[in-house]
């Protein structure tokens, strides 16, 4: 038994998917991207989803991180039934629950990488200042790996060219 975030006591793993169907229509021709899902993962545990081209591992990672909606079936996340959220409370689940990698980068073209972080930072639960203007505070060029660093980033300085368009 665990408690989910709202202190509800929960019985099964941290990730459940219950019986999940995903079903995407492209005109007249159905494509069942998943059936029948159904596994568990305890917190903490580790899992690797692997698969064939198709097996619909990226469907299964994008329903879980809200940016997918399933056809039938249930997911629920530490006790909650994600998969019955709203637009709205999906919208915040996905802001202030859910990191995500992407398989292919995901930025804003026409800004650097630190401008893509200082926006990122800006729609969190608790946007940090952007004091990043000045020498070794993080402007192109000037150490803006301490400024991706200052929101959590990793602790290796970027090389310039990843700062700059």
């Amino acid at each position: 038994m665990m408690r989910s975030r709202y202190g509800v006591e929960c019985m099964g793993g941290f990730v459940q998917f219950e019986h999940v169907k995903k079903v995407y229509h492209m005109g007249e021709v159905e494509i069942q991207a998943l059936r029948d899902a159904t596994f568990t993962v305890e917190q903490g545990e580790l899992c690797v989803i692997v698969g064939p081209s198709g097996a619909g591992k990226t469907t299964l990672l994008n329903i879980l991180g809200g940016m997918d909606t399933l056809t039938e079936g249930k997911i629920l996340l530490g006790g909650e039934e994600i998969s019955a959220y709203p637009p709205k409370k999906l919208t915040a689940y996905r802001r202030y629950d859910i990191g995500f990698v992407f398989q292919f980068y995901n930025l804003v073209p026409n800004l650097t990488a630190l401008e893509n972080v200082e926006l990122a930072a800006q729609i969190c639960r608790d946007p940090r200042p952007a004091h990043l203007r000045g020498p070794g505070s993080g402007g192109p060029g000037r150490g803006g790996g301490a400024a991706l660093r200052g929101v959590g980033g990793p602790d290796e300085q970027l090389p310039g060219a990843a700062l700059r368009r």
